[in-house]
This record gives C-alpha cells, sequence and structure tokens, in this order.
C-alpha cells in the first residue's frame, strides 16, 4: 500500500487509525526499528510534496483473514523524477527468512525502473547483515564498497543495459 501523509502520521502516533487506514492487523512490534528513524523524514518529505517515496508491506493470508502489516520500503527521492535514488526496507522479524523483502523490492525496483528517467539504485546496509545482502543480490545489486558510514556497504544497481560501476569489491559477492 501506497505511504501517504495521512497514513505515516497515524504510524507515528496513532495505532488504532493505521489499523483503520491500512485495513490491517499491526503487529505489536511494529515498526521495525530503522523505520522508526524513518517516518518523520518520509512524513516530512511526503507533506512537502515529494511524490511517491514509500510502501507498506501488507501480507494477505490464504486463510482470507485481514492482511498484516509485515514490513515497509521505499526509496530517498521519488524515481519518476531522479536519475538516480537509494531504497530502504524493513521487516519485522517474525516475517524475515521468508522472501517477503525480496518480493516487495522487486516490485518496488519495477516499479521505479517503469518511469524513463531513472538510471541506478543505490542501497547501504551494515556489512554484517546477511538477510538484507541476500535481498540485494537476489534482486540484482552489485557491491560497490564502503558504505557512507563505518561497518557499512553500499550496493547499486543500474538500469538494465547499463554496466554497474567497478568498486573495491567489483563483483556480487556478500561482504565480509
Amino acid at each position: 500500500m501506497p505511504a501517504t501523509a495521512q497514513i505515516v502520521r497515524a504510524d507515528l502516533s496513532d495505532r488504532p487509525a493505521l489499523v483503520g487506514l491500512l485495513g490491517a492487523v499491526v503487529p505489536e512490534n511494529w515498526p521495525p526499528e530503522i523505520l522508526v528513524e524513518a517516518l518523520p523524514e518520509l512524513l516530512e518529505r511526503l507533506e512537502e510534496g515529494w511524490g511517491q517515496l514509500g510502501w507498506y508491506w501488507l501480507l494477505v493470508a490464504d486463510t482470507g483473514g485481514p492482511p498484516v502489516l509485515i514490513g515497509g520500503g521505499g526509496f530517498n527521492n521519488d524515481p519518476r523524477l531522479c536519475e538516480e535514488v537509494e531504497i530502504g526496507y524493513a521487516v519485522i522479524p517474525q516475517y524475515r527468512d521468508c522472501g517477503y523483502a525480496t518480493e516487495a523490492v522487486a516490485a518496488m525496483l519495477r516499479w521505479a525502473f517503469s518511469h524513463g528517467i531513472l538510471e541506478v539504485v543505490s542501497a547501504e546496509t551494515l556489512a554484517g547483515q546477511a538477510a538484507s545482502i541476500r535481498v540485494l543480490q537476489k534482486t540484482g545489486f552489485v557491491l560497490l564498497g564502503e558504505g557512507s558510514e563505518p561497518g557499512t556497504v553500499e550496493y547499486l544497481l543500474p538500469r538494465k543495459g547499463r554496466r554497474a560501476p567497478q568498486g573495491e569489491a567489483g563483483s556480487s559477492e556478500s561482504a565480509p
């Protein structure tokens, strides 16, 4: 579900409203820690009219029950308006290692690259975050090298038909 200013505002301060807006179960351990840090900035950008920046990931059960909020992701800028963006994502612990992040990130990337201007998507993660690195690798990112902060690594995904810059690692192998 696309993140709107109304939904993010509810996420920050009104859980019952968030449940109503999403029409989903919101687990007690929502939001993931990394999103706690990102939500205020996302809200500010949405209120300023920055465009489509993020999504809430809802898992729809085969049993017909209500969907469950399991994660979220987004870009630092609107991919429809920029040549380069950074992607970020998170899943709550009980839904990790199930392939949901890979599926959702792949969908976000298809959407982002479906607009002609975007040339490259970058991502940074902690060097020891094996699950996050697997998501990046499975969705086509290549390791560029050290990230902008100590202990992080940077990955890039160029538009199909473009070559990724060769970084320190120069390969899609996982970081140490």
